[in-house]
């Protein structure tokens, strides 16, 4: 299904992809991952899944920037979005500084953990926070394009095997970091839940989202 999705966009996974998925502002720090694109050495596609009022001024950016394999795609079905996440590499969040992301994590990188995805993300508190105690990602100035190509460059395996043994802190408790990571998921009792079942929670959590 991802790769089918994937297609339908003329995007082929012969490279790491980057994907962002959720409201589309100038806060969000977009314009600068677009802009990192020239400085990275490491050959990748950008992804960027959702909708918002600055997602016009988004798409001439990404004309503009000249460079290849950046894709804003506008609006997708929420039942999509699961499949965009697995199908993805690396999870972003580079929201700017405000008060009040100064002070929140925002859904969507509990989104990306639970498909497998690590992080890339804004060097707010509590953000950091959760990169630096899961050992889950990295850590960017979200206006510094070169900070954030640097960032990409790292080498995809590595940002991938960070996960085991690691624990990571959320608002709901402290968890062992390759759970969100597992192919299936158990129940209280121990029964395994499919991974269909992984895709509908994370649906539910996107739906659950604050699109403000």
């Amino acid at each position: 299904k991802a790769e089918e999705l994937l297609k339908k966009h003329s995007i082929k996974k012969n490279k790491p992809i980057i994907l962002y998925e959720g409201i589309v502002k100038k806060i969000r720090g977009l314009q600068y991952l677009i802009e990192a694109k020239k400085y990275m050495k490491t050959d990748c596609i950008i992804l960027i899944v959702g909708e918002g009022p600055y997602i016009e001024e988004l798409k001439q950016i990404a004309k503009q920037s000249n460079t290849s394999d950046v894709y804003v795609l506008g609006h997708v079905p929420y039942d999509d979005i699961p499949n965009y996440i697995l199908a993805s590499d690396i999870g972003v969040n580079l929201l700017l500084p405000s008060f009040n992301n100064k002070f929140g994590n925002p859904n969507k990188i509990f989104e990306y953990l639970a498909g497998n995805v690590p992080l890339l993300v804004s060097n707010l508190p509590e953000m950091e926070k959760v990169v630096k105690e899961g050992n889950c990602g990295f850590v960017v100035d979200p206006s510094n394009p070169k900070d954030i190509a640097e960032k990409v460059g790292l080498d995809i395996s590595t940002i991938s095997r960070v996960a085991n043994s690691k624990y990571v802190q959320t608002s709901f408790g402290t968890f062992l970091l390759k759970s969100f990571f597992s192919e299936s998921l158990s129940t209280d009792s121990g029964e395994e839940v499919s991974t269909r079942e992984v895709k509908k929670i994370l649906k539910d959590c996107i739906e659950a989202e604050n699109k403000k």
